[in-house]
């Protein structure tokens, strides 16, 4: 190249992974495991008298901030919540958990 290319988030902790994600009731499927990248879609299904569940989450970095979490009104019928991890450096990586809340 003509000029050389910054470098990027130079000192600051690139990691935007999870260490854990979870529900306050019902179980993942698939199962969250430490290393997913973000790629799966994570689901749940629960019956008509769940009307919240609160999504929690740690990051792997402990400088990484978390967006997405904390107690979601459930709708009757599936919604899609994304639980979003942003690096010291500023490089995001999505979690898709769509829950399904059944009909009386």
């Amino acid at each position: 190249p003509a000029s050389p290319c910054a470098i990027p988030g130079v000192g600051k902790n690139p990691n935007n992974y999870l260490k854990s994600l979870t529900l306050s009731a019902g179980s993942l499927s698939p199962k969250f495991t430490l290393g997913d990248d973000g790629s799966k879609e994570y689901r749940v299904t629960f019956g008509n008298s769940v009307s919240s569940v609160n999504i929690s989450a740690k990051p792997v970095a402990s400088t990484s901030t978390i967006t997405g979490t904390g107690t979601k009104k459930l709708s009757v019928g599936t919604t899609t919540y994304t639980v979003k991890v942003t690096s010291a450096s500023g490089k995001s990586r999505s979690y898709k958990i769509k829950i399904t809340r059944k009909a009386a």
